[in-house]
């Protein structure tokens, strides 16, 4: 993988070459539950990125589909391939509805203009999503956000906060393709020291991430989740 650090990524420029025809998936269920607490200089409202869409080239259209793949480092845990497909957009909005393959049912979100993770329980699993529509509501260039809502269990009782940082233009490789893919790095420390760190990397005419890693530890830095998610196709 080369990395090139530009300041932005200009939809209109970005390359892309499909080979083959959404939320991250939290591998563990309820791992992320030990990062409940508040990360230094956390708290508050999730950042908003956009109250509309402001880059047109980055918005989907109802019925746009994507296919992705949830690997966990852990040999116990089987890959899951699922599906999202795009059912509503308004000019502040973006719905869709989840599908893992052989599971019978969907689970529908809607998502705005906020940087923050959200979480669908669906087939026995905990199905979680950093912000996939932001590039629809925001140019990724570089830049900071603190206040990044991070999901939680259930067992938790607090908020986890996450700060997010642009940090340049990569050249993803996919089994969809290769990529000019924004990246954006996430990192959360709780009180009792346990960590999250996840990376995604939004391609523009992807209209979506392409790739995340999802890393958590526990307060001894033991590692709880370790995930990869990549995009099959559209």
């Amino acid at each position: 993988m080369t990395r090139k650090s530009v300041r932005s990524l200009d939809p209109s420029r970005a390359e892309v070459h499909w080979g083959r025809r959404r939320v991250v998936l939290a591998g563990a269920g309820t791992a992320i539950a030990a990062l409940a607490g508040c990360a230094a200089g956390g708290g508050g409202a999730a950042p908003v990125v956009g109250p509309g869409m402001a880059v047109p080239a980055a918005v989907p259209q109802v019925g746009d589909t994507w296919r992705y793949r949830y690997s966990s480092a852990w040999a116990g845990i089987q890959p899951i391939a699922f599906s999202i497909q795009v059912t509503a957009v308004t000019s502040t909005s973006v719905t869709d509805a989840l599908t893992v393959d052989g599971s019978a049912g969907q689970q529908a979100m809607t998502f705005a203009g906020q940087l923050e993770f959200a979480v669908r329980a669906f087939a026995g699993l905990s199905l979680t999503e950093f912000a996939p529509y932001v590039q629809a509501f925001v140019p990724l260039a570089q830049q900071n956000w603190g206040n990044v809502p991070v999901a939680i269990g259930a067992a938790a009782s607090q908020a986890s906060w996450a700060r997010a940082q642009v940090q340049g233009v990569d050249t993803i490789a996919t089994v969809a393709g290769t990529f000019a893919a924004a990246r954006v790095e996430l990192s959360s420390q709780t009180a009792d020291a346990g960590q999250m760190r996840a990376v995604a990397w939004f391609a523009p005419r992807a209209k979506r991430w392409v790739r995340m890693t999802y890393d958590t530890w526990d307060g001894r830095m033991q590692p709880i989740d370790r995930a990869t998610y990549e995009l099959l196709g559209v």
